[in-house]
């Protein structure tokens, strides 16, 4: 692949972000944080949050940090694994497992399935989340990572379930969720926040006046002093027994500036940078944890990072959703294809440098191929789009896009939403010897094949475009 190539690559997988995703790039769970800067949802919760803390007594950032425990875990609901399978389906592995991505996800494979067959056998985990006949059939369950608003919009899968919450996660989510939220409430800056896991489960750890905050998913979170009570009540005083009991697999520190690979000795994370989040962390536990220490007592690889000497200041006075886009912009210019502008791009905004991008994780998704497994006209895949019942954005804004698996699922979308589903059918159809051709225009958009144009606005046939193209692929 050229370096271009690469760079859509990635930013197509800032679009659509698989749990396979994140374990070859750590870098994408950190634009996903920035990418919920942008939303005004966050903003909103930011300020519920900001005003039952106020009206707390006692530490006021305890306060903080104990009210966005408080407010995820009431508003949002955890998915397991065999939730994942039902819903999202299963991915096929020998294609996501392709060239470099091999081995980190042949790695990420074997230590989920030996954990998940030993919680299992411990009676820790219901014998239906077992992975292993999946994966033995070259499947493992869908998780995709993502962004608030889109949180959101999947709770309509849950139909009419009683007290539907906000929305529905998984514990990456949760973590990303909460190192937002963090990152736009008080005293706590953007190069605070930080994951400890590993593919099989990611947490948030939040340093905030000095204070480290741990949030493992959404039920538990700790202060050093409840830490220090959890400990001493649960485990007779063994911080690593109840550190084990929780994340006996963690294999990665995955902070905004770099990762650190506890199993390799490699780390993007600067030396000193990487020291003082070591000794936080001993601090926090009350003891060195052993997978760190092991980690340590080898040679450690350090290299560089391309946010390593970015300043993140200008995170820590952002007001608003307006605010955040404004900043991601400029420092998405100024760094093309890292973090920032996989953040642009996670927020599926159509005004991004490279929008084909979505077109390219459009085509990866397994459920929109599996719906043209059997169409074999044109017509056939119209009427396949036809049956979409709704016409609203999952964004509730027509320049931000919904991938063809979320409009299948969720049953909605615009045109451009639609149009990006026709095009991602007729690609896998393969019908007849012309390609098909994807154009965006200001008032519509359109799929071409042979000597057909569709609209659709009107899914029907079209005499041509009426206005400038926005983006045009394929053809």
């Amino acid at each position: 692949m050229t370096d271009s190539s690469d760079s859509l690559d990635r930013m197509s997988r800032a679009a659509r972000t698989s749990l396979f995703d994140g374990v070859c790039d750590p870098d994408l769970l950190m634009g996903l944080v920035f990418s919920n800067l942008m939303s005004p949802a966050l903003w909103l919760f930011r300020d519920k949050i900001s005003e039952k803390a106020g009206a707390e007594a006692g530490d006021h950032q305890h306060a903080v940090m104990n009210e966005i425990a408080h407010y995820v875990n009431n508003h949002f609901f955890h998915l397991g694994q065999k939730d994942i399978s039902d819903i999202w389906g299963l991915l096929d592995i020998e294609t996501e497992a392709s060239g470099d991505r091999d081995g980190p996800i042949r790695y990420a494979l074997d230590l989920m399935v030996r954990h998940n067959e030993q919680r299992i056998a411990d009676g820790d985990l219901d014998p239906k989340n077992v992975l292993k006949p999946h994966v033995e059939r070259g499947k493992f369950p869908e998780y995709i990572y993502t962004t608030l608003d889109i949180i959101h919009a999947n709770r309509r899968i849950l139909q009419r379930k009683k007290h539907k919450p906000y929305g529905i996660t998984c514990c990456a989510d949760e973590a990303i969720l909460i190192s937002s939220l963090a990152c736009v409430l008080d005293e706590v800056s953007a190069g605070d926040i930080m994951f400890i896991g590993s593919p099989e489960h990611y947490t948030a750890f939040i340093r905030h006046s000095g204070t480290m905050f741990w949030f493992n998913g959404k039920k538990e979170f700790f202060d050093s002093e409840r830490w220090a009570q959890e400990v001493a009540t649960n485990t007779g005083g063994d911080a690593q027994r109840a550190f084990d009991n929780r994340m006996v697999t963690i294999d990665r520190v995955i902070t905004p500036r770099g990762t650190f690979y506890l199993r390799a000795g490699q780390s993007s994370i600067e030396q000193d940078r990487w020291q003082a989040i070591r000794r936080d962390l001993s601090a926090f536990f009350g003891v060195e944890l052993r997978q760190i220490a092991e980690a340590c007592s080898n040679d450690v690889t350090f290299t560089h990072h391309p946010l390593g000497n970015v300043s993140l200041d200008d995170f820590d006075s952002l007001q608003s959703a307006d605010d955040a886009t404004r900043l991601l912009e400029g420092l998405a210019a100024d760094k093309p294809g890292a973090t920032f502008e996989a953040a642009l791009v996670a927020f599926r905004r159509l005004n991004v440098r490279n929008p084909e991008a979505y077109v390219v994780a459009a085509l990866r998704e397994h459920r929109a191929r599996e719906a043209a497994a059997d169409i074999d006209t044109l017509d056939h895949a119209i009427a396949v789009v036809r049956g979409i019942d709704g016409r609203e954005s999952i964004f509730d804004d027509r320049d931000r896009l919904a991938l063809p698996d979320e409009v299948l699922l969720l049953n909605t979308g615009t045109d451009r939403d639609k149009a990006l589903l026709l095009f991602a059918l007729l690609h896998h159809a393969e019908l007849g010897d012309v390609p098909p051709q994807l154009v965006f225009c200001e008032d519509d958009s359109y799929v071409g094949t042979g000597e057909r144009l569709i609209s659709l606005r009107t899914l029907s046939d079209s005499a041509g475009l009426q206005g400038e193209p926005l983006l045009r692929y394929g053809g």
